[in-house]
C-alpha cells in the first residue's frame, strides 16, 4: 500500500470492458467523528460524498442531529453545515463530494443533551440523598 498526500493506492483487480487489465483503484482518506457507530478513520473512492462516509461509518447513533453535520475541509478553511435530513425527506439538497483529508462531525441532537443532563443531575441528587441518609443514620444511630 502508498500513500501519498493522503490518496492512497490499494492495488485491487478490475476488469476493464476492452480487455482484462489490471489497474490500483485509488481511495481518498476522511475522518468521521461525532454520533455514528463507528468513528474513525476511512478510504473511500474519490467520486464519494458526505452520505457514503456515514455509512461507512456505520450510520448516525440514535440521538444524532442530522440537521447540522459539519463538514470540515482538509484545509481548515472551510466549514459547510449540511441538512441531512431534509435529504432524507426528499427535499433538493446539496450533498458534498469528500476530498482528501475532510472530517465529518455529527453532533449530538439538544434533546439527547437535554435528556442527558437531567438525567445527570437525577443521578446526583440520589447519590447526595444517599450520602445524607448515611451520615444522619451514624450520627443519630
Amino acid at each position: 500500500m502508498l500513500i501519498i498526500l493522503g490518496v492512497v493506492n490499494i492495488p485491487q483487480l478490475k476488469i476493464n470492458t476492452t480487455g482484462n487489465q489490471n489497474y490500483p483503484e485509488f481511495f481518498i482518506k476522511v475522518r468521521v467523528w461525532g454520533f455514528v457507530k463507528a468513528p474513525g478513520i476511512y478510504y473511500l473512492p474519490p467520486s464519494s460524498n458526505i452520505l457514503d462516509a456515514i455509512s461507512a461509518a456505520g450510520g448516525p447513533r440514535s440521538g444524532a442531529n442530522l440537521s447540522n453535520v459539519k463538514l470540515i475541509r482538509a484545509t481548515g478553511e472551510k466549514i459547510t453545515y449540511i441538512n441531512i435530513n431534509k435529504y432524507i425527506k426528499g427535499e433538493k439538497v446539496g450533498i458534498p463530494y469528500l476530498q482528501v483529508g475532510d472530517m465529518i462531525y455529527i453532533q449530538e441532537s439538544f434533546f439527547d443533551k437535554f435528556i442527558n443532563a437531567v438525567r445527570f443531575f437525577a443521578i446526583l441528587t440520589g447519590s447526595v440523598g444517599v450520602i445524607y441518609q448515611v451520615i444522619y443514620t451514624r450520627t443519630k444511630g
